[in-house]
């Protein structure tokens, strides 16, 4: 997910300095934690959209949404980064939204506002995203302490 491939060296003549540069994977718009993060986010908005509609529920709904809608907002927002330790920090918030949501789809789920099953998938989308955050986690800060410059 970001990761130095490849380091350059660049020569800086005016102060006569090596720059380290590393080539960073790029996530572009097929990535499928970007995929999975944008699906994720529009099915919790017509789940609570729903919800909202049928049962006049608005509380919990607006904070899931709030939370859900978070999550790919986080990561969108890392690819952006402007070092290792902007990136691990955008993607913790990520995971933190990530935990918050699946707080308030199991709350939805024990009060019985929407259908268990339809629940079940969601809680089971949000567990693989807080995973693959945490994987991503754990890899970039690995990364954190190797000779570059993020671009």
């Amino acid at each position: 997910m970001y990761q130095c491939n490849s380091v350059t060296v660049y020569q800086r003549k005016i102060f006569d300095i090596q720059v380290y540069k590393c080539t960073l994977t790029d996530m572009t718009s097929d990535s499928p934690l970007r995929e999975k993060t944008y699906k994720f986010a529009s099915q919790v908005v017509i789940l609570c959209k729903k919800i909202q509609e049928d049962q006049r529920e608005y509380i919990l709904t607006k904070q899931l949404i709030k939370s859900a809608t978070s999550v790919g907002a986080n990561l969108e927002e890392a690819q952006q980064a402007e070092s290792r330790k902007d990136f691990i920090s955008k993607i913790s918030i990520s995971i933190k939204e990530a935990y918050e949501s699946r707080y308030w789809l199991r709350l939805l789920r024990d009060a019985k506002y929407a259908e268990t099953s339809e629940l079940e998938k969601l809680l089971s989308d949000i567990q693989e995203i807080i995973v693959i955050f945490g994987a991503s986690i754990n890899t970039a800060k690995k990364n954190l302490n190797k000779t570059c410059v993020d671009s």
